[in-house]
């Protein structure tokens, strides 16, 4: 008879996925400084995780294992705005040195702790990530959305992409607000991202489905930064290869670039100041 006590619990659960991870891996070999921005990003994880025996009012729980990274927390308002806030942090160090990341955030039961992680929701958000997500953004299940549906996160966290219909994780929120202020010291760290993304769209040598991701990264920036007057972190204003056109809607309201609920005309911008 078996001694397995354990049961699935309910929690919010985030499958990512480093996108280009085995051409790094690859290139490590003779340079390792490939992969120094990945090994200091997944170190942020290190600064949330809970250990075992710790007390430090986190549910906060991740696993690493080769360019994949499971999240899991409680499944309220506070645990998953730390998810969020932490998968923005990596996102922003690797798109700082042209690395993009896509994933999906699903709530489900899971089994995760030091040892092991499996379970129905891990499974949905792989999925997702696999099959649905597409473009380099962290794609939000309907669950999510509803357990978030009355609450300010929402506003906050979560953009609609009006091409598909999906919500997905607004990575460049931290960005959009510090660009908009006075005095930041996040400007050079802003520079540098969007200068990676217009090195990148303008790499001949990238093949189509590379290319296609950062052009659609491109036209998030727009939706982001749009009304900044500083060409060296507004939006992309000229185009290479040929218009693009790309449309969001941010939930909520209450700053320059957002527009209310889900069913609003969306924004419709250009993209490129490549």
């Amino acid at each position: 008879m078996s001694n397995f006590e354990m049961e699935y619990e309910d929690r919010c659960v985030a499958f990512i996925d480093i996108l280009g991870f085995k051409n790094l891996i690859a290139k490590s070999q003779s340079n390792f400084d490939q992969m120094a921005p990945v090994y200091d990003a997944l170190a942020i994880l290190r600064e949330h995780t809970t250990k075992p025996g710790e007390q430090n009012g986190s549910s906060f729980i991740a696993t690493t294992f080769s360019d994949n990274v499971v999240i899991s927390v409680d499944a309220n308002s506070k645990d998953i705005s730390e998810l969020f806030e932490c998968i923005t942090t990596i996102s922003e160090k690797l798109m700082e040195v042209g690395i993009l990341l896509r994933g999906a955030i699903v709530i489900g039961k899971i089994i995760h702790d030091d040892k092991a992680v499996f379970g129905p929701a891990l499974v949905e958000a792989y999925n997702l990530e696999a099959t649905k997500a597409v473009q380099p953004r962290v794609i939000l299940s309907p669950k999510v959305i509803d357990t978030l549906a009355d609450q300010s996160i929402i506003t906050e966290w979560i953009v609609r992409d009006l091409n598909d219909g999906l919500c997905f994780l607004h990575t460049l929120k931290t960005f959009a607000r510090e660009a908009r202020l006075p005095v930041t010291e996040k400007l050079e760290k802003i520079k540098k991202t969007k200068a990676a993304i217009s090195k990148n769209l303008q790499n001949i040598l990238l093949d189509a489905a590379a290319y296609k991701k950062f052009k659609w990264l491109a036209g998030y920036w727009n939706a982001s930064m749009q009304n900044i007057g500083n060409p060296d972190i507004g939006p992309f204003r000229t185009i290479i290869y040929g218009e693009f056109i790309n449309k969001m809607g941010f939930l909520g309201e209450g700053s320059p670039y957002t527009i209310k609920g889900l069913t609003t005309e969306p924004i419709t911008f250009d993209g490129g100041d490549y």
